[in-house]
């Protein structure tokens, strides 16, 4: 998953911010140090945020699913409560 993608998908739902918002790039930076390991230097040096780097997109894939699977654990976990 591109960087991008990554950002468009997540930034919203974690964070409720969007990319003409005040604050988005560096809450970006942080999202992607976080999930990758990475540097925020690192990644400031990634033009626009993106990168093709094969470990950071398959980083981003895993992070992804992680995400994804959380949220479904949620949603399993009220409807659970609610029987």
């Amino acid at each position: 998953m591109r960087p991008s993608e990554y950002l468009q998908k997540w930034m919203p739902i974690k964070y409720g911010i969007h990319p003409n918002q005040r604050g988005y790039k560096t809450k970006a930076i942080l999202e992607l140090e976080e999930v990758t390991g990475l540097s925020g230097t690192s990644i400031k040096k990634w033009p626009n945020l993106e990168t093709n780097t094969a470990y950071v997109l398959k980083l981003l894939d895993y992070a992804d699913l992680v995400n994804s699977l959380g949220i479904a654990m949620k949603k399993y976990k009220n409807t659970v409560a609610k029987l």
